[in-house]
């Protein structure tokens, strides 16, 4: 946004892993007072292919980007956790939708997604199966690692026709979750941990 004029259109680029610039675009239908905006950042996971999808958070517009360009994959509804640049100038963007990070896999497009204000809202997983063409949100991934903190992907691939996440954790986030609970089987866990190690990786399979 150039904060200089009394109005600016949203403007948005597209660079290589060097910093050139690849490609830029402005949306003539996003328009900005002069001022300081909030980011919203969000995490990728890599390629899908040849391709990855990037969310431009003021349209709430989904792109797919290529070596070829960019193209419309999908926008989302008018709701009311939708961002605005009104609601930013009035500074109501707390309950605005925020994007850890959004990725296309074999069966699915999965969405990692909060309200801004982290106190008020849970990061919710949202899955969209392309064979059905159903849509489904959940608060949480079903737990069954004895209780572990937050899982927030970092990287996706097949194994034998079998979708994998993976993250890592550093040892005192688990330790700090297993001593924690009441259950003296997986405080018992915890004895498999190095404090001072290296960081674990936990690998989630997505099943149908």
């Amino acid at each position: 946004v150039n904060a200089d004029s009394e109005s600016a259109p949203y403007m948005y680029a597209i660079t290589d892993t060097i910093g050139n610039l690849l490609y830029s675009k402005l949306d003539e239908s996003l328009h900005f007072s002069p001022g300081n905006y909030p980011s919203f950042p969000s995490h990728h996971m890599g390629l899908f292919g040849d391709t990855m999808l990037v969310w431009n958070q003021y349209s709430d517009t989904i792109y797919r980007i290529s070596e070829k360009g960019e193209e419309t994959f999908a926008v989302w509804g008018k709701w009311s956790k939708r961002l605005t640049p009104a609601k930013v100038e009035n500074e109501e963007y707390y309950q605005s939708m925020m994007i850890y990070t959004i990725i296309e896999t074999t069966n699915y497009y999965l969405c990692i997604w909060r309200p801004y204000d982290i106190m008020k809202g849970r990061w919710n997983y949202c899955f969209y199966d392309k064979a059905s063409g159903k849509l489904f949100n959940s608060e949480g991934i079903t737990d069954d690692l004895w209780g572990l903190p937050l899982f927030f992907p970092y990287n996706y691939f097949v194994i034998d026709g079998r979708e994998y996440l993976e993250a890592p954790y550093q040892p005192y986030e688990l330790l700090d979750a297993w001593l924690s609970s009441d259950d003296p089987e997986i405080r018992k866990q915890a004895d498999c941990i190095d404090e001072e190690g290296n960081n674990v990786l936990i690998r989630i399979r997505l099943k149908k």
